[in-house]
């Protein structure tokens, strides 16, 4: 299974998204988000993918910096 985060602020997107990849065999849907902060709060299993807004309000591409250097549990 690869684990994916997804982090965008439109709920109809996220949602849409979360859908897509929760109904894939193959994916596992480890969080939908709506900001870097919050992705930053989640603590959970370190995901293979982020799908991540490049045009996020506060976030964006900066956001990849701080999603990159989250001090996340790989074992959990």
């Amino acid at each position: 299974m690869i684990g994916v985060a997804i982090v965008e602020d439109d709920p109809v997107t996220r949602v849409g998204l979360a859908k897509v990849i929760d109904g894939a065999e193959d994916l596992h849907l480890l969080c939908a988000v709506s900001s870097v902060e919050k992705f930053d709060s989640w603590g959970g299993e370190r995901p293979a993918a982020v799908i991540l807004d490049l045009r996020l309000r506060g976030g964006g591409i900066d956001g990849t910096a701080a999603i990159e250097h989250l001090d996340l549990d790989p074992l959990r």
